[in-house]
């Protein structure tokens, strides 16, 4: 069997984020068509569909990975995940590969539709992930306060302005501020889109390079779009990188 993995398809949970296109070429042989088993290639990843399995996986896993690594506590499963403890954790896994299949998904959604519509659509998943973080910023801070859990007074001290704050994206709140990360990612994909379709990879990988550099020596500085209360982790400068980078190498698939 001869696999080539082209465009994904999407969840409506997960977006066009998820599941490459599998295309299964036959071989013909002596025998005819041949297949994994009848060339003793059983291993090999040959599953017809319009989602590649293998990077649902992969994402899975480090879902899996990031709840054990930041939820669980000590456990033994750490042996399995790394425990957050080296140079990398599960996290620039996902977004990576979150890039990689944007790259793949609208690399041919825009050779089928047209660049507007494939940049509509990008938008569009951006506007979808600003009001989920929107309301998972609201409803994990109220489950703070109700449950006398960590962080929880910050609602409590004055409920209009966090509500206001969070909706223009002044602020957000412990755990679920990847989410903001992928809002803007997404917002700015289709400006990636068209250096991709101009043969700009290498200047697109060359000014996200250089903004990661910028942020390893002026990390306050470089609060992208503007600071964001209570995000301490993803701010965009630095995680941009694993996203462009994927999404770079996710379009640029066939070549």
């Amino acid at each position: 069997m001869v696999m080539s993995v082209g465009g994904t398809t999407a969840h409506e949970a997960d977006g066009e984020l998820a599941g490459a296109t599998v295309t299964v070429v036959p071989v013909e042989g002596e025998q005819g068509t041949a297949t994994p088993e009848k060339t003793g290639r059983g291993w090999c990843y040959g599953e017809e569909g319009r989602r590649d399995l293998r990077l649902d996986l992969l994402r899975g896993f480090a879902v899996f990975a990031m709840v054990v690594d930041h939820i669980g506590g000590d456990s033994w499963l750490h042996a399995l995940t790394g425990g957050n403890r080296f140079f990398v954790s599960a996290a620039e896994g996902f977004v990576f590969i979150s890039g990689l299949t944007v790259g793949l998904v609208y690399a041919e959604r825009a050779r089928r539709e047209g660049f507007r519509a494939a940049a509509t659509r990008l938008l569009n998943r951006s506007w979808t992930l600003y009001t989920l973080a929107v309301w998972l910023a609201l409803a994990t801070a109220l489950a703070a306060a109700l449950f006398d859990l960590p962080r929880g007074a910050i609602l409590g001290e004055n409920p209009a302005r966090f509500i206001v704050e969070v909706l223009t994206l002044q602020r957000t709140f412990y755990l679920v501020d990847v989410m903001l990360f992928y809002a803007f990612a997404l917002a700015l994909a289709p400006v990636a889109l068209v250096a991709l379709r101009r043969g700009g990879w290498w200047l697109l990988g060359l000014c996200s390079l250089a903004l990661w550099g910028a942020y390893q020596v002026w990390p306050m500085a470089l609060q992208l779009p503007w600071p964001i209360a209570d995000n301490p982790v993803f701010n965009f400068a630095p995680w941009q990188l694993l996203f462009f980078g994927g999404m770079i190498l996710g379009y640029g698939r066939e070549a």
